[in-house]
Parts: C-alpha cells; structure tokens; sequence
C-alpha cells in the first residue's frame, strides 16, 4: 500500500474509533447511529482521484489481456479449420 493510502485508511478507522468510543446510553435504550460518505472522505484525502487512476490503469490492462486471449482464441480455432 502506498503512503497515502495508508493514511487515508488511518484517518477513517480513527475517526470510527472516536465516534464509538464518548458514546453515552442512547436514551430509550436504541444505539446511536453514524452515518460517514465514504466518497467525500476520499475527497477530502486526495484518495478519490489515486482510486480513479488506479481503477482506469486496471481497465486498460484487463483490455489488453481480453485482446490477447481473444487473438488466442482465434489462432485455436483456425488450427482447428
């Protein structure tokens, strides 16, 4: 994992931490509840545009690796003919 990564992930598992941790007995007896978007704290830590560049690097290459197998597969079944 790169640093920022790291770091990102970090921050959200403190900040989890923290939420649960001061909670005082919900009156009536229910759990409070605590709700975190996910998107705009990948924001907020630069970790959304690493995410879409990593998740562009992967369709490239599983791209290429479909145009390989399919060349593959058409080289298989002209030795069949």
């Amino acid at each position: 994992m790169n640093f920022c990564l790291k770091m990102g992930v970090s921050l959200i598992a403190s900040a989890l931490l923290l939420i649960g941790c001061n909670q005082m007995p919900a009156s009536g007896g229910g759990a409070g509840v605590a709700i975190l978007d996910l998107a705009a704290v990948a924001k907020a830590t630069g970790q959304d545009e690493i995410i879409r560049q990593e998740a562009e690097a992967a369709r490239v290459e599983l791209g290429a690796q479909l145009q390989t197998l399919a060349a593959n597969l058409e080289k298989a079944n002209k030795c069949r003919a």
